[in-house]
C-alpha cells in the first residue's frame, strides 16, 4: 500500500532540482504540493516542464501567478485542456 509520495520540482532550462519534498499519499497530494512548491519560487524566474496531465488552465494560471514559465505537453486526447 502506497503511504508516501515524493515530489521533485526541476528547473526546465537547466535541469536542476530546485525543490524536493515527501508527503502522505492522499488523493490530492500531488496537486496540492505542486501548487505550494510553485509558490515557494514566486518572484524568481524558473521554467518547469510537465507531461500532458498538467495541461489544465488551473496549473498554467498557478504558474503565471508565481512568475514560473510552464512548458506543458499538449493533451489532445481530452476536451478542456489549456490548449483548447
Amino acid at each position: 500500500m502506497l503511504c508516501y509520495i515524493g515530489h521533485v520540482l526541476t528547473d526546465n532550462r537547466h535541469g536542476l532540482v530546485v525543490n524536493a519534498q515527501v508527503t502522505q499519499a492522499i488523493g490530492t497530494a500531488e496537486r496540492d504540493r505542486r501548487n505550494q512548491m510553485l509558490r515557494d519560487f514566486a518572484g524568481t524566474s524558473i521554467t518547469v516542464g510537465t507531461d500532458k496531465n498538467y495541461d489544465t488552465a488551473g496549473f498554467v494560471a498557478t504558474c503565471r501567478e508565481n512568475n514560473v514559465t510552464p512548458h506543458v505537453t499538449q493533451n489532445d486526447g481530452r476536451v478542456g485542456g489549456f490548449h483548447d
